[in-house]
């Protein structure tokens, strides 16, 4: 810079205009920087964010038809694990949506009550695929809410009381899920997530290998927990 302004300083007086010219180009050259850095920075904010989640949460599984007497579940636990991909909105900025490819661990003991324990514990895994809405009230608090569907696989423990004994399906079976909650930024990549969903597994049937019974094991859970959300 210092080069061509000597060298500008050192044209005679007939080259006048083009001095100025030259004086013109240098100073659109040094606002070219700060310009250049703006155009990058407002494209790069309007790319997707892609985060990655991991929670706990604690199961409720709905009373389901049994042989004979109805099968209680006791309080279960669950690990969701979950990639996704967010989307701006360009008309709003607190509007977003995200696609999710979501992963569920869950376990269940039944209740000892009953007359013929047939089921002893159920074990989940569901992979599912989601959509999400979510709005940001501010930059560290925000609600959203979607659906997803995927395949399940159930591993269900059965009982034999020496007269009786079960054979289960494994799956895969279709599964379904509907979820809400709040998002709170804690810094600028983690947020911690509160949240509830419903998780429908499609009915698992068990036969008696004597003949004497078959039934449908209902899967329709409610889990509620936290979250830790990673941006990356």
């Amino acid at each position: 810079m210092s080069t061509l302004l000597l060298a500008t300083a050192l044209l005679p007086a007939s080259f006048a205009p083009a001095a100025e010219n030259t004086a013109t180009l240098t100073s659109l050259l040094s606002l070219a920087p700060s310009t250049l850095q703006y155009s990058v920075d407002s494209d790069a904010s309007t790319h997707s964010d892609y985060y990655f989640q991991v929670g706990f949460q604690t199961v409720t599984t709905r009373s389901s038809d049994g042989p004979d007497e109805e099968i209680d579940f006791n309080e279960g636990w669950a690990v969701p694990i979950l990639v996704g991909k967010r989307f701006s909105s360009d008309s709003n900025e607190n509007l977003g949506f995200a696609i999710e490819l979501e992963g569920i661990y869950s376990d269940q003991e039944a209740d000892d009550d009953g007359a013929l324990r047939a089921v002893r514990d159920v074990t989940g895994i569901n992979v599912l695929l989601n959509g999400v809405v979510d709005y940001s009230f501010s930059e560290s608090v925000g609600v959203y809410g979607g659906a997803g569907i995927g395949l399940g696989f159930l591993d269900i423990g059965t009982e034999s009381d020496g007269i009786s004994s079960f054979d289960d399906e494994d799956g895969p079976f279709l599964s379904w899920q509907l979820k809400a909650g709040m998002l709170f930024q804690a810094s600028e990549t983690i947020g911690i997530d509160l949240g509830y969903r419903f998780l429908n597994t499609d009915d698992a049937q068990l036969d008696d290998t004597n003949g004497n019974a078959s039934f449908n094991l209902q899967t329709r859970q409610h889990m509620i927990g936290l979250g830790l959300r990673f941006d990356v």
